[in-house]
């Protein structure tokens, strides 16, 4: 997770102090923009990579159980019956 933030933070700086500098704006402003991008790109890389790791484990999760379920000759999915 620390390096998916750190990535984020480094393309976020170096995409906003690229398009600062080719703007022609002041150094320092291109600076400042920079610094708040590698915050913003920090939090947005962590943010999916926490999504896409709770996904990637659900799947898994799912597949274990569904094969687990086959290998006891159950069906997959919900085994609730009615009765009537």
């Amino acid at each position: 997770m620390k390096h998916a933030a750190a990535f984020g933070g480094f393309g976020g700086f170096l995409l906003a102090a690229l398009v600062g500098t080719l703007a022609d704006r002041d150094p320092g402003l291109v600076f400042l923009d920079a610094s708040i991008a590698a915050f913003v790109g920090a939090s947005l890389m962590r943010w999916l990579n926490r999504v896409l790791l709770r996904n990637l484990h659900a799947a898994l999760m799912e597949k274990q159980r569904a094969s687990k379920e086959q290998e006891e000759g159950q069906p997959a999915g919900n085994t609730q019956t009615l009765n009537t």
